[in-house]
């Protein structure tokens, strides 16, 4: 494996030797063994590009495990004097699905920082084969010398297995560190909230909100496997956090074997889970946020409507019973309408703007209630 990845370098340091005048630039390569990922909510004993860590494995569905080896969420927050950044890395699974690219299934997305506290979207030339490789270049100068930092999201749906950034020898390059004073935004999710179907990884609703809140969002979304369990809710619960987001409901149909009825089981059981470790932090409750087809298909309508009956259900029971911190952040708030998902399911890239600008909304508000 060593001798793999030193080959892999050589290559690649190869290939960037060449600028696009075709004059030799030498170039230094960073790898995962230079730096540390964030977006996770434990580091050690964590692999490089993996969201659990490896106690966890043994404790939750195989299917979570698999699930937790995607690296949604996941960023490398840098500062390089360069204008020209190369990133070569390999993954695992499928490049893309039918119902989202490439780009959002295996891609990276870059954004940069200015001084000024605004994002900026960084182009990326990107070339898909058994190394998949991006190239972002051409940064003016001027504009260069506003940027404060860059931050690089990885793949939402697949697992990388390596991974080189490439830095003109003659620039620097310097790792950012999020304060541990900075306490994250836990979310636990389903396929939505692990980035379904975004185009890129910047445009998930949990990276759009990192964003807009300039806070950690630690992105626990298992496609399809959102279920509320306990080895997940024990593993977060043991953590600080800012913030404790419930957003699971898509995942508690008749597809997965479950409804209503487990739903408010589960969500009882969870949030008294998390009240015996954290007894202050705020809890986010989330209602299904609909299916496009609703209005024309009955048993589509009835099932998120139900969810969100139970949900609503247990929010105003355990309110009753005097559990603090509870929040709610129903359907109608996040607002999502027909042009909103890609197949009636899942949120396109407007959904997401939608989930992130909902959510960044109550949350701005729950933290000044707290203040």
């Amino acid at each position: 494996m060593k001798l793999e990845r030193t080959l892999l370098r050589l290559c690649f340091l190869f290939l960037l030797s060449l600028n696009s005048h075709g004059q030799e630039q030498e170039f230094v390569l960073f790898s995962s063994d230079d730096f540390q990922l964030q977006g996770k909510l434990q580091q050690e004993d964590t692999e490089a590009f993996q969201r659990l860590p490896l106690e966890m494995k043994s404790k939750v569905r195989e299917r979570v495990w698999h699930l937790s080896e995607n690296s949604s969420g996941l960023y490398l927050d840098f500062f390089t004097s360069s204008s020209s950044i190369e990133v070569t890395y390999e993954v695992s699974g499928v490049l893309a699905f039918p119902h989202m690219p490439a780009t959002g299934v295996s891609g990276l997305d870059l954004y940069a920082l200015d001084k000024k506290g605004i994002w900026h979207w960084v182009r990326g030339r990107y070339n898909f084969k058994e190394k998949l490789r991006y190239t972002f270049s051409g940064i003016e100068s001027n504009t260069k010398e506003q940027i404060i930092a860059y931050r690089l999201y990885l793949p939402l749906y697949n697992t990388v297995k390596d991974l080189q950034i490439g830095i003109p020898k003659s620039e620097n390059f310097d790792l950012i560190k999020v304060s541990e004073q900075n306490k994250p935004i836990v979310v636990y999710g389903t396929s939505i909230a692990q980035g379904a179907c975004a185009s890129r990884p910047g445009l998930a609703w949990t990276s759009i909100l990192g964003r807009l809140l300039n806070q950690p969002v630690i992105n626990l979304g298992f496609s399809g496997n959102g279920r509320l369990e306990t080895e997940i809710v024990d593993f977060i619960c043991k953590k600080t956090a800012a913030l404790y987001i419930l957003d699971c409901m898509p995942n508690f149909t008749s597809g997965q074997q479950l409804g209503p009825e487990q739903a408010k089981k589960r969500l009882r059981e969870t949030i008294l889970q998390i009240r015996k470790s954290q007894k202050d932090t705020p809890i986010l409750l989330v209602e299904h946020a609909g299916y496009s087809d609703g209005a024309l298909q009955k048993s589509r309508r009835k099932t998120y409507t139900q969810l969100n009956q139970a949900t609503q259900e247990i929010f105003k029971q355990l309110q009753e019973d005097k559990i603090p911190g509870l929040y709610l952040l129903s359907k109608e708030e996040l607002g999502l309408g027909i042009e909103s998902f890609v197949d009636g399911t899942h949120p396109n890239d407007l959904g997401m703007v939608q989930y992130a600008t909902a959510y960044e909304k109550i949350i701005r508000s729950i933290m000044e209630g707290k203040n």
